[in-house]
């Protein structure tokens, strides 16, 4: 389980609710966990700046579409 500190969305949520996210974080690193809070990969802000400027795009793009795999796993 990730601290709170980090931003933290799940997969099947829209491209709106990571928007609504990084008004209220200092991050520009979010954290995709599954349906019992495990990490499954990062979103960084860099790679999807654009379509975050797109508004019309905010209902229609599910995170899955646009997750990246992390370049590492870390086993506990």
């Amino acid at each position: 389980m990730l601290p709170d500190s980090y931003g933290i969305i799940q997969p099947d949520k829209k491209l709106k609710n990571l928007s609504e996210l990084i008004k209220s974080s200092e991050k520009n690193i979010f954290a995709v966990v599954d349906g019992k809070e495990r990490f499954t990969v990062i979103i960084k802000l860099n790679n999807i700046m654009q379509k975050l400027f797109q508004p019309d795009l905010f209902d229609k793009v599910l995170f899955k579409s646009i997750m990246k795999k992390s370049p590492f796993i870390l086993l506990i």
